[in-house]
């Protein structure tokens, strides 16, 4: 459950890292703050570190720009001025954020019809995001292997080329045009692996 909360003012910007950002804003009234962090990096759960992600780091410039203003090597500048607030249990954001769902033993074998929402290469997986029901689900070509070890993942070149092939056998367009896939109609079946991992396989669906 989302609760936004209005008219707040922003009194500061602390910055730990070249990649993170934390707004400081305040309800004056309340004497409450409400932080908002800004991260361009990506949290790895195994390895539990921030890893770096160009398109998360590009997608948190466009918000910086559409929510506050200004880049985000700028949000200083942006002191003093008015914010909403969306306050969730545990972090608070400028924007609605919408939660990813994962596939569970009674979805499996289940098939249904929907649409390509977004794509994006995270680092380790090509990711390829969609709504079931109107929550939003995701599917995964990862590329990369984890080293229990060392609680890190590796890339893996060879992996990586040949999902890069796959992508774009499946998908009809290369990687670098994945936005062409955007609001086109899919396939999911869901599957299970290994016994314990469900997961959603799509398939592009033809156009007349």
């Amino acid at each position: 459950m989302t609760n936004k909360i209005e008219g707040l003012k922003l009194l500061a910007v602390e910055r730990e890292e070249d990649y993170k950002a934390t707004l400081k804003i305040a309800d004056l009234e309340s004497k409450l703050f409400y932080d908002v962090n800004l991260n361009k990096r990506e949290f790895d759960r195994n390895t539990k570190k921030w890893i770096p992600n160009p398109e998360k780091a590009a997608k948190i410039e466009e918000k910086c720009l559409e929510y506050v203003g200004f880049a985000f090597d700028d949000l200083e500048q942006a002191v003093g001025g008015n914010f909403d607030v969306c306050e969730y249990e545990d972090f608070n954001s400028l924007w609605e954020v919408q939660f990813t769902k994962k596939f569970q033993e009674e979805h499996k074998g289940k098939s249904f019809q929907t649409t390509i929402d977004e794509i994006e290469d995270n680092g380790t997986s090509i990711v390829i995001k969609y709504k079931w029901k109107g929550e939003p689900y995701q599917s995964k070509m990862t590329y990369a292997d984890y080293v229990k070890d060392l609680k890190e993942w590796f890339v893996n070149p060879q992996k990586r080329k040949k999902q890069l092939e796959k992508f774009s056998d499946r998908y009809g367009v290369a990687l670098e045009d994945k936005d062409e896939l955007i609001g086109k109609n899919i396939i999911v079946n869901v599957k299970c692996a290994f016994g314990e991992f469900y997961y959603g396989e799509v398939t592009l669906l033809e156009e007349l």
